[in-house]
């Protein structure tokens, strides 16, 4: 649009607003033109009419024409006014946004400072526990207790009415508590195995192997089964869950080859030994610095893989390394009631095993032994002394505070 087609339109439309304007005044002053006795009638509101309608129509008009002869002197003023307040307004926009960026730079060294002395409270200290955490040494005691209350009666259950050599239910109880026995060393052996080939693998990093070019795969990696990771068959831990194909089988193939080796199998043995020593030593006892900083970051990562972990237990397998001794009948491992006590328990024990420091099973309680009521429950029977026990009690670690009461039956002397 033309500077002369824009200024026709603008006083059209303002020649439009001003007739309409003119018109309203004319019409309220008409009413005082044709009836004059209305103004006799009610002089005082005939005047203050009047004077709004004169006072209307000079504000219009100054209005309108300041529109076309801006008033040099006040134009000026208003101008330098405007650049101010426009200054102003951007100062404070820029104050504002960086109010907003230090704000968030703030909460975000919080965040991080709050992370690191958590993770610092934490580390080592399982008096602590991370409420994010559904596996915490609380939730895991109260489903210890949860394994005794299901799934521990219906295999009880099996072995004292429905198996066809049916036995009493002191030894059925026994048998069971000795399962119990056999799951927790198991997985204790397992845990520490992990951890120490963890930790062999980050001390000898030349246990790795060449990398595993894209293309390209060593010939022990074709060698070696997908779930041949430790000595020990009964546990089919995965060898990398997150990784690649090619990660898995080179981190495997660095095992086999660790396995295959006897000089090697004997170091990750005493090493393996080494770490079940130090995850039984009382907190206070254990060391400080580097070695205990790489300690915590191994039994971390075991902790975290932990839930992966048990997912790939293979039942069967682990049943003929429970049952190595054939301390057990081989028909109650047929039994599905068994079969899911088994899985449970198994699974509870690593995840507890898998803490920093371990959670504890107390196996210590003999017949015979004082019955102490702040630990163990009444079977079915009560009595200052233990006639037989039923299931073991659990500590948050070895020498810490009680998770879950066990179960044992009374007797008088």
């Amino acid at each position: 649009m033309s500077d002369s087609q824009y200024w026709a339109q603008r006083i059209h439309n303002d020649s439009n607003a001003a007739t309409e304007k003119l018109f309203e005044i004319r019409k309220r002053l008409k009413v005082f033109r044709d009836d004059p006795g209305t103004i006799q009638t009610n002089p005082k509101g005939a005047f203050d009419e009047f004077l709004r309608c004169m006072n209307e129509t000079v504000d219009f008009c100054t209005d309108m024409k300041r529109k076309y002869v801006p008033d040099a002197k006040n134009s000026g003023v208003d101008q330098a006014a405007s650049r101010e307040v426009k200054r102003l307004q951007e100062k404070a926009q820029s104050l504002e946004d960086r109010l907003a960026e230090a704000l968030k730079a703030k909460d975000q060294a919080l965040n991080r400072l709050s992370d690191i002395q958590c993770r610092l409270l934490k580390q080592g200290n399982p008096d602590i526990a991370d409420l994010s955490d559904d596996n915490r040494p609380t939730n895991l005691g109260q489903n210890f207790k949860g394994l005794y209350e299901d799934e521990w009666t219906d295999a009880l259950t099996f072995l004292t009415e429905n198996r066809k050599e049916r036995i009493s239910d002191e030894k059925a109880i026994e048998t069971l508590y000795k399962l119990v026995q056999k799951c927790n060393s198991l997985c204790e052996e397992g845990v520490a195995l992990q951890s120490a080939r963890v930790a062999e693998l980050v001390i000898s990093p030349d246990l790795a192997g060449s990398p595993i070019l894209d293309g390209q795969t060593p010939s022990s990696v074709n060698q070696l089964p997908a779930k041949a990771l430790t000595t020990n068959p009964a546990l089919n831990i995965p060898v990398n869950a997150a990784g690649s194909n090619h990660t898995r089988a080179g981190f495997a193939s660095s095992m086999s080859a660790a396995t295959t080796n006897r000089t090697q199998d004997v170091q990750i043995q005493q090493l393996s030994k080494t770490v079940v020593m130090r995850r039984n030593k009382p907190i206070e006892q254990q060391g400080q610095g580097k070695e205990k900083a790489l300690e915590g970051a191994i039994k971390d990562f075991c902790k975290n893989v932990a839930p992966m972990v048990i997912e790939q237990f293979n039942i069967k397998t682990l049943i003929k390394n429970i049952n190595s001794t054939q301390e057990f009948p081989a028909d109650i491992f047929e039994n599905k009631d068994v079969l899911k006590f088994l899985t449970k328990c198994v699974r509870l024990c690593w995840l507890m095993q898998s803490q920093y420091p371990p959670m504890m099973l107390d196996f210590s309680h003999k017949p015979g032994d004082p019955f102490n009521k702040d630990i163990l429950t009444a079977y079915s029977a009560r009595g200052p002394r233990i006639a037989f026990i039923v299931w073991p009690p659990v500590n948050l670690h070895k020498g810490g505070p009680l998770v879950s009461k066990g179960y044992a039956e009374g007797k008088n002397p």
